[in-house]
């Protein structure tokens, strides 16, 4: 939903008319690599500075209820995403917590010299060190 909002505000384009789509279905990927074939291209983007982004409009507020469009700076839309995926790799560790699967690695550094320790996991999703860091 927000990945669309920020293509389309980039693209000049009007915002989604329906953001229910993008709940349907609910897990979309039977897979992390497929996933992450689909990532948003231009977040690694950094020669792209926030102002040159300008609004993202978006069809949010969900809570409690639609409120209908609402424009939003792109780097705030962008801070609230990488946020709120913060919030969600905490619940995902404290569900596993609980039960006998150990839960893995989830606040990665991505150290320079880490890189032989996510290796095997970048190579699965087609990632690279130079493509990551440019």
């Amino acid at each position: 939903m927000y990945a669309d909002a920020m293509e389309r505000a980039m693209q000049g384009r009007e915002p989604h008319p329906d953001i229910g789509t993008f709940y349907d279905p609910a897990e979309p990927f039977d897979r992390v690599a497929e996933l992450a074939r689909r990532r948003i291209p231009w977040t690694g983007a950094s020669s792209r500075s926030a102002s040159r982004w300008g609004p993202a409009t978006s069809t949010t507020g969900r809570h409690p209820a639609p409120q209908g469009p609402r424009e939003e700076a792109m780097h705030r839309l962008l801070a609230h995403v990488f946020e709120h995926q913060v919030h969600h790799r905490g619940q995902a560790h404290a569900m596993l917590a609980g039960t006998p699967v150990a839960p893995p690695q989830l606040d990665e550094f991505f150290c320079a010299n880490e890189a032989d320790l996510r290796a095997s996991d970048f190579a699965e999703l087609g990632f690279t060190e130079e493509r990551i860091w440019r």
